[in-house]
């Protein structure tokens, strides 16, 4: 969580920031897995996932379309009825690459789905 999108979350909630990273450290929340937090005092969730390794590593295509399965696999367990995403790994990847998978994938779900450029 240190740039973009990411670094706005963190912001506007430390706690789920605290959490998120103690996850990680405790090695429950790997590379292409999806977190569900519950902000309280609100009906709102926000849905992380783990798109590197160490923050000092660079996001790969294989992470993006790992994370999209996994969400396209998990929305309806979670219970998410409608979601939005940032583009994925804008750090290092081409953006219109990232955007079709991300089309590829999300158009399969059945909810509305929003996706932002924070870039």
């Amino acid at each position: 969580m240190g740039s973009g999108a990411a670094l706005a979350f963190k912001c506007k909630y430390p706690e789920m920031f605290d959490k998120y990273a103690e996850l990680c450290k405790e090695e429950k929340l790997k590379l292409g897995n999806l977190w569900l937090y519950d902000v309280p005092n609100g009906n709102k969730k926000v849905l992380n996932v783990a798109i590197k390794e160490h923050w000092k590593h660079h996001v790969t295509y294989d992470t993006i379309n790992e994370i999209l399965l996994n969400f396209v696999f998990m929305y309806q367990v979670l219970g998410i009825k409608s979601v939005a995403f940032p583009i994925l790994g804008q750090g290092n990847l081409n953006k219109q690459k990232v955007l079709n998978l991300m089309f590829q994938h999300l158009e399969k779900c059945k909810i509305p789905i929003e996706i932002y450029d924070f870039a």
